[in-house]
């Protein structure tokens, strides 16, 4: 899943990725 298919988990998944 890229980091831009979803806006909610666009927030977290950045988050988490970092």
């Amino acid at each position: 899943m890229l980091p831009g298919t979803c806006p909610r988990f666009n927030q977290r998944s950045v988050l988490q990725l970092v």
